[in-house]
């Protein structure tokens, strides 16, 4: 028995230190903030994945699954028959302003004790770009039962210029800024393009995709064709990329997106801050992860000594 004893309270002691790691990471998978959404284990993965991410050499890409993926504008179609209900499951997505008419502003951690989303096809919608926490949602949701759920590709940006306009608090910018941290959390997927607005010999950024290189003085129809040849689905891919535009800085993005904005694509975004930002996450990150792992494995070594 005290054998048994001894192994459990090792275990409790590796939680123990899990939790300090997860309270520290911050990895709301769903959008909440709620523990009880966020198991030990999903938050040790999500930081390891991402320390991975951020390491020289390293790969550790997946690609989406294009099934759980539905259109905006297949979406409408669902939604004006009456044969789906919208959710936006972002915690304070409520308080953000701008939504499709209609939606419900569910946090995903509550979905599931919803009992009148029992039997309905659910469409789930969020900024267009955190696909890594919708497709963790909807696996969730699916072992809680609810199978018939779909995310609208591309998300509020997406819908707003293929299907409305949006309602609420919605800003006048046509494109969407990201922050190195946003986008090193959806760096597991290997959708990204990144293209840096610099000289040929700008340096690579470890963990950064390669990037297309394109010269800061490039000619409007260049530029123009080059990024729209990007923005598109390759290889029999069914899903669009998502191109980040970066330079060194974060300056220079005005150009680009002047250019661009007849068009308005949904999936090219800006890099706030560009490389240099990215490259100050990373290093946060790393020092962030080096201090979990000890605090972790000081309080997994306590439990070699027996009292």
């Amino acid at each position: 028995m005290s054998k048994y004893l001894y192994t459990l309270g090792c275990l409790l002691c590796f939680v123990g230190g899990a939790v300090a790691a997860e309270s520290t990471i911050e990895m709301c998978v769903d959008g909440s903030t709620s523990p009880a959404t966020l198991g030990t284990t999903m938050a040790i993965d999500s930081a390891m994945t991402q320390k991975a991410l951020i390491t020289p050499g390293v790969k550790s890409l997946r690609k989406r699954r294009t099934k759980l993926y539905i259109s905006p504008v297949r979406a409408n179609r669902l939604l004006e028959a009456g044969s789906a209900i919208l959710i936006d499951p972002r915690s304070g997505a409520q308080e953000e302003g701008s939504r499709i008419p209609g939606t419900l502003t569910i946090p995903g951690y509550q979905i599931k004790t919803k009992r009148f989303l029992r039997n309905r096809k659910l469409l789930l919608v969020n900024d267009g770009f955190s696909y890594r926490e919708l497709e963790e949602l909807v696996e969730r949701l699916g072992k809680s039962g609810l199978k018939n759920v779909s995310i609208i590709e591309g998300g509020l940006p997406a819908w707003q210029r293929d299907v409305g306009p949006l309602t609420g608090a919605v800003g006048g910018e046509s494109f969407q800024h990201i922050s190195a941290a946003e986008f090193i959390r959806e760096q597991v997927f290997d959708h990204w393009i990144l293209v840096v607005i610099g000289a040929k010999e700008t340096a690579p950024v470890h963990g950064l995709p390669d990037p297309v290189v394109l010269a800061p003085d490039i000619d409007a129809r260049t530029l123009r064709k080059r990024l729209n040849g990007l923005l598109e689905p390759k290889d029999g891919n069914l899903l669009k990329p998502l191109v980040l535009v970066s330079s060194a800085d974060g300056s220079g993005y005005e150009r680009i997106e002047m250019i661009m904005k007849d068009q308005a694509p949904w999936n090219l975004l800006f890099l706030t801050g560009g490389l240099a930002a990215y490259a100050q996450q990373q290093t946060r990150m790393e020092a962030m992860w080096d201090r979990n792992a000890h605090r972790i494995g000081d309080r997994t070594a306590s439990c070699g000594t027996r009292r």
